[in-house]
């Protein structure tokens, strides 16, 4: 894990993933790893890996091996090490520097010489439930079939109830919590608990689920658990999210699915007329909280520079053509997820987008600032990424030469 974190290597991310995995899964193997203080541990990790990788459903069975165990007791003897976790989210990486900077405060206030307890940790049980609930479950939700819409709303409140439920007896039985463990139960916390009761109670369709969960701390969805179970309604009230879909895969770090997608839409619009393409809107709040932190800070630092949409009392929604959005997250599939090609075919590939990236640039009028920063953006680190290719395969002929 402490191979895969490792941000000074940039090289062979893919493979060194691959490698972790295949030895925790040879640890897995091992006669007395199931009832071991290692066995949780190791299916923690194999779960973040496999999340990061996109195989959700295999990171949901190593989650679910561990929450569903009955006997936690060699647990205590391993916990999760914060600093060999790849990057999950905001609220992770949060946790981890509040308790720091909590420790510090206690051994000042209190006068301490050295502070008690671990820094940086969560326990295996906590972790594991946690991540099924805030992200598998969201995974999952955001990709269930339009066709059986409602039975599939239906099917994933009831395993939210139920893991809430399992979450719920874990912290009331557990002898002893981390600082970390409450705390990142207690995050995020972004709306009322009053507007929490209403997103439940009602009809509640797929993408209402899904803020349910990625928006409320896990302390409210344990509040208000008897709230989950499914109900039911004939009607349920789904957005369309059609725009947003590939958005939704490349959040959940399915690479390869986002990149078909991204390239049948840019077949279907990169010849159609201009007014003719739908617009996306990049201030709703899934856009925001989907997309990267380039495009956001962008877009911020647009409504900032605006003085006059500042000081405007309706502001409208700055927006983007999906023929751009597709445009940036193919790049951004090309960069982040490399399959073994040859370097030639990689290159091939991103000269292509290159192509692509030039026919909006020419016909979206110049005033439409948001769309042609965001393209120059995708273009831009296209060829810092080509750029880092060559260097790295002139730097690999000289090797073998040698």
């Amino acid at each position: 894990m402490e191979m895969v974190v490792n941000k000074r290597r940039a090289t062979h991310e893919i493979a060194r993933i691959q490698l972790s995995k295949a030895y925790l899964h040879r640890t897995l193997t091992h006669e007395d790893c199931e009832d071991g203080s290692t066995y949780c541990l190791v299916n923690v990790y194999l779960a973040v890996l496999h999340y990061t990788t996109g195989k959700c459903q295999k990171a949901i069975d190593h989650c679910t091996l561990v929450t569903r165990s009955q006997d936690h007791s060699q647990c205590s003897l391993h916990v999760v090490q914060g600093i060999f976790l790849p990057k999950i989210d905001d609220n992770v990486d949060n946790v981890l520097g509040l308790v720091v900077f909590y420790q510090y405060i206690r051994k000042v206030a209190l006068n301490q010489r050295q502070h008690e307890g671990h820094v940086g940790v969560f326990t295996t049980e906590m972790f594991a439930h946690y991540f099924s609930t805030k992200h598998l479950f969201v995974a999952n939700c955001r990709l269930m079939p339009k066709a059986q819409d409602e039975q599939s709303v239906h099917a994933a409140k009831l395993n939210l109830f139920e893991e809430l439920k399992l979450f719920c007896n874990t912290i009331v039985s557990t002898p002893h919590l981390l600082v970390t463990d409450l705390m990142l139960c207690k995050l995020p916390n972004n709306r009322t608990v009053s507007a929490a009761y209403d997103s439940i109670s009602g009809d509640c369709g797929r993408q209402q689920l899904v803020s349910l969960m990625t928006e409320f701390s896990v302390e409210q969805l344990l509040k208000y658990r008897h709230l989950t179970p499914p109900q039911d309604t004939s009607s349920t009230a789904v957005s369309d999210i059609t725009y947003f879909k590939a958005l939704y895969l490349y959040r959940c770090r399915l690479y390869e699915k986002c990149e078909l997608l991204c390239q049948q839409t840019i077949h279907d619009l990169i010849d159609a007329d201009i007014n003719k393409i739908p617009l996306v809107s990049t201030t709703y709040h899934e856009f925001v909280q989907l997309m990267d932190n380039d495009v956001v800070s962008i877009i911020g630092l647009m409504v900032l520079l605006d003085k006059s949409r500042a000081q405007s009392l309706s502001r409208e929604p700055i927006t983007i053509t999906h023929l751009t959005l597709s445009l940036y997250l193919l790049t951004k599939c090309q960069i982040i997820w490399r399959p073994k090609l040859k370097f030639e075919d990689i290159l091939s590939t991103l000269a292509i987008i290159l192509d692509w990236i030039t026919v909006p640039q020419k016909i979206i009028p110049v005033d439409v600032l948001a769309d042609h920063v965001i393209l120059k953006l995708a273009e831009r680190q296209a060829v810092l990424f080509v750029l880092s290719l060559m260097s790295e395969q002139n730097g690999s002929n000289a090797h073998s030469d040698k």
